[in-house]
């Protein structure tokens, strides 16, 4: 069996070696394709960095909250329900997430209609556009 690629006429051009190596030796599409995987990892960076972010005030919320909760202060005083602790910290925790999913749904439906309502306008300045552009030739059968 032969594990080792084969040359053909794709090869010259893509190679195994990635992205960098896209055109052959042509600088500017190795520039290209350069820029486009640096603007990626800047992307994918920056998502990370926020949702550590996020995941931060998530701590930072639920904390306080489990401090100033007057019932887990409650709770704790009294050992029989002192082992009920912890299913109040679960509450106070799911109760926040739950929140915050339904704020990040909220914004994305929001963001969603107006996609929908801009992507609808360039459709029509679009369709309209191409038909006031159109001249048809002076013999045809629809002028």
């Amino acid at each position: 069996m032969d594990f080792y690629p084969r040359q053909n006429e794709y090869s010259k051009t893509f190679s195994a070696q990635g992205p960098s190596r896209l055109g052959g030796t042509d600088p500017l599409l190795r520039f290209d394709a350069s820029a486009e995987l640096n603007e990626k990892v800047a992307n994918l960076r920056q998502t990370y960095e926020m949702r550590i972010r996020s995941f931060q005030d998530s701590l930072k919320q639920i904390y306080g909250l489990v401090q100033r909760d007057e019932l887990i202060d409650t709770m704790k005083q009294d050992p029989a329900s002192e082992e009920f602790v912890a299913l109040r910290v679960k509450e106070i925790i799911d109760e926040v997430l739950t929140s915050q999913n339904e704020a990040l749904l909220d914004q994305l439906s929001n963001q969603y209609s107006s996609l929908k309502v801009e992507y609808a306008k360039l459709q029509q300045e679009f369709i309209r556009v191409i038909f006031s552009s159109y001249r048809p030739h002076p013999h045809s059968h629809y002028s």
